[in-house]
């Protein structure tokens, strides 16, 4: 990670929100600690929906390196990272990468106590039928005004939206609702970044 990022900073070291998150995870990075796994996915989408997918990818490619460690506490935020990789990699035709990473994300499921990730497996697939998504609490956000946390909730949509997609959704919420549902949520947060102060929304508000 330490060379992404240190490319990261060349790169942004004048823009003062984005240099500190990158700074920070220079100095704490770690595949077990949760709080920068989730910063590093988080700057990774960020940059996704600002369009600088390279920057976006420099990030999910070393984290997509991270194996399974039995902790769902890290592999949450490692698996989003894996779905955002295999999404870039599709995008651009590298068909043997996006397929990799999708077996990536469903092997962990074969890593472990064979009862529990049985478990694990079926809440996953449940999840797919895009209930859980949280689009609910995005609109409590718009009715009340609140674009902070607007603009986290979108993101928080996004990851699920994006994994869920790139794993194949399912018979109830298709690829085709799923691209949909994504194309729409970046245009709102990328017009939402226009106008909110992005030193209070996530990574950037709580490292």
């Amino acid at each position: 990670m330490k060379e992404a990022l240190d490319l990261l900073m060349a790169q942004y070291g004048e823009h003062c929100s984005i240099s500190k998150v990158i700074r920070e995870l220079q100095e704490d990075f770690s595949p077990t600690h949760k709080k920068t796994l989730e910063h590093a996915v988080g700057l990774a989408y960020y940059f996704y929906v600002q369009s600088d997918e390279l920057s976006a990818r420099k990030i999910v490619e070393v984290m997509s390196e991270f194996p399974f460690d039995g902790d769902y506490n890290h592999w949450v935020w490692i698996r989003s990272a894996l779905a955002l990789h295999a999404r870039i990699s599709r995008v651009n035709g590298d068909l043997r990468i996006n397929e990799e990473l999708i077996s990536k994300i469903w092997g962990a499921f074969d890593i472990g106590d064979a009862g529990r990730q049985r478990v694990n497996k079926k809440v996953f697939i449940r999840s797919l039928d895009g209930r859980d998504i949280g689009f609910d609490k995005v609109t409590a956000c718009m009715e009340d005004g609140d674009t902070i946390s607007e603009v986290n909730y979108r993101f928080s949509c996004l990851r699920k939206m994006i994994l869920i997609r790139e794993v194949g959704a399912s018979e109830t919420y298709a690829i085709e609702q799923a691209e949909k549902d994504i194309e729409d949520n970046m245009i709102a947060i990328k017009k939402l970044l226009c106008s909110v102060d992005v030193k209070k929304i996530l990574p950037f508000s709580d490292m």
